[in-house]
């Protein structure tokens, strides 16, 4: 019996009643209870903020060169510095956070869906499609993602989309597994039996009655999935297989910069801890996700 349910039962007792509170303000006060996850949560708001408005306020172009400050270290006139063509850090830096929150995006939303098509299609209908699904993953899986990464970049990385796709081509398959095992669980419940006898189809009782119940662990793994499609790509463009220029992302400003890290470190570190911070802020909100949407998680964890 949960705690809600015990204090409503001693208020009846008492001649007094109270309103049941509903899933999502539930979730809400479990995921405010946990102050990494909260904390995490507005400073990825404050970063991503930040992201757009500096640009706007600052007085320096993305493209826009100073021959007069060339490979300068951070100042009043250039807060994060200068790179070898004068252009100001701070700018391409913002810009630089974009495209990859623009790629941690695309590759959360693609690999969300078909890892949660194809993890529901496997679980629901079993047999052949399951076992079609878990070839898909094992292929996938019998070779180290950097490797696969590496090759296709080489054959068709360059554009930001393009990037962006060839990470989710093989960020997918957790979420797959993950959706798979629960639909293996809930289709078997007393309400989806109820439902299928009532004479609803597979499309619905996929979509409408099991689907919902299996999101909780979906959107946890989507923070996952969006930490890690940021650490590859920039691992793609730290080799010179991801964006190209005029774009720019954090892993290309490290890139670009790596030959400088003896005469101004900044221009590695600033972009790196923008993107540590990223990560770490994306996965402490999992975290928090997966104890607010599943409490008895965290009683375990206890």
């Amino acid at each position: 019996m949960s705690d809600t349910t015990v204090e409503q039962h001693q208020l009846e007792a008492e001649g007094l009643s109270i309103k049941p509170k509903s899933f999502g303000r539930q979730t809400w006060e479990r995921f405010r209870r946990h102050r990494l996850a909260m904390i995490s949560f507005v400073i990825l708001v404050l970063l991503i903020s930040s992201f757009w408005i500096v640009p706007i306020l600052s007085p320096y172009g993305v493209n826009e060169y100073d021959i007069k400050d060339l490979s300068q270290g951070p100042s009043w006139k250039h807060p994060f510095g200068t790179d070898d063509i004068g252009r100001d850090l701070m700018t391409r830096t913002m810009e630089g956070a974009q495209v990859s929150i623009y790629i941690a995006a695309v590759v959360a939303l693609v690999s969300t869906g078909i890892g949660t098509l194809l993890g529901a299609f496997a679980g629901y209908f079993g047999k052949w499609v399951d076992a079609v699904v878990n070839q898909m993953i094992n292929l996938i899986l019998v070779v180290p993602a950097i490797v696969v990464l590496l090759v296709m970049g080489i054959k068709f990385g360059g554009s930001v989309n393009q990037v962006a796709l060839l990470v989710a081509a093989i960020s997918w398959i957790t979420i797959a597994r993950i959706v798979r095992g629960l639909f293996f669980q809930i289709k078997e419940a007393e309400f989806v039996q109820a439902a299928r006898a009532a004479g609803a189809g597979p499309g619905r009782i996929i979509f409408r009655h099991i689907l919902p119940n299996a999101m909780g662990p979906v959107l946890v793994q989507i923070t996952l999935v969006s930490g890690a499609a940021i650490i590859l790509e920039s691992t793609l463009s730290f080799l010179g297989l991801g964006v190209t220029p005029p774009n720019t992302s954090l892993g290309k400003l490290i890139s670009d910069s790596k030959g400088f890290i003896t005469v101004t470190p900044s221009r590695v570190l600033i972009p790196g801890a923008i993107l540590t911070a990223l990560v770490l802020c994306l996965n402490f909100l999992g975290d928090g996700l997966r104890d607010a949407l599943d409490p008895a998680t965290r009683k375990t964890r206890q």
